[in-house]
């Protein structure tokens, strides 16, 4: 599901996704992430896109103090 969401958040909210391969620290499993920095006005967008993609998907949802780059630029 994890290749779905990405290519959803890139065609529908227009955000480019980065993807992580990491462990689980408990079970030792081989996983991998998901990274995306969107505005504060795309998290609604971004969460309703994940739950219809994958229910069961865990997120984390940070408020950042600045993103630089391509899509985001300062104000």
């Amino acid at each position: 599901k994890l290749w779905e969401i990405s290519k959803e958040i890139m065609t529908k909210i227009k955000r480019g996704v980065t993807i992580f391969p990491v462990r689980g620290g408990y079970t030792g499993n081989s996983k991998s992430i998901l990274l995306c920095a969107v505005r504060a006005i795309e998290v609604t967008a971004l969460n309703r896109l994940i739950n219809e993609t994958d229910e069961n998907a865990f997120c984390i949802i940070c408020d950042i103090g600045d993103v630089i780059g391509e899509g985001f630029r300062r104000e």
